[in-house]
């Protein structure tokens, strides 16, 4: 089966592409390594269940397909760096190990578009839950 990008998606070497997960509320993020003999864009990422991958588009994105990212990154394609560069960067990172606060998608996409390697996603997550934690602790001892 070929997989088709969504209309007007252009998937080149180096590009981001994101897959939502957690029902919407975060967003997995990949760089398209290149292309199958099928034609089928092949993407690089990282993940708790499997490490550092390369996957055919189709296994990467969940069942909601493939999002934008443009909550993390300016665009797409936040560097100057030629595609293979980009590729070459996020490989050479392959075995370092899966950690959700210190090397996830985000940190693997920054680091390989030669930028500081962060996740405004972890970040967000986190202020959320201490705004929680603290409003159910306010609600709690107002009783």
């Amino acid at each position: 089966m070929q997989y088709v990008a969504p209309m007007g998606w252009d998937l080149p070497q180096g590009k981001i592409v994101g897959t939502p997960f957690w029902g919407s509320l975060g967003v997995h993020m990949g760089i398209i390594f290149g292309h199958a003999q099928s034609g089928e864009a092949l993407v690089g990422s990282i993940s708790s269940e499997l490490g550092f991958a390369v996957q055919l588009i189709s296994e990467f994105s969940s069942p909601n397909g493939l999002c934008s990212v443009e909550g993390s990154f300016p665009n797409d394609y936040p560097s100057d760096l030629p595609g293979w560069v980009v590729v070459g960067r996020a490989w050479s990172m392959r075995d370092v190990p899966y950690d959700s606060r210190n090397w996830n998608c985000e940190y693997l996409v920054n680091y390989a578009h030669e930028r500081e390697p962060s996740s405004p996603q972890v970040t967000r997550a986190i202020v959320a839950g201490i705004v929680i934690a603290g409003i159910t602790i306010v609600a709690l001892t107002s009783r």
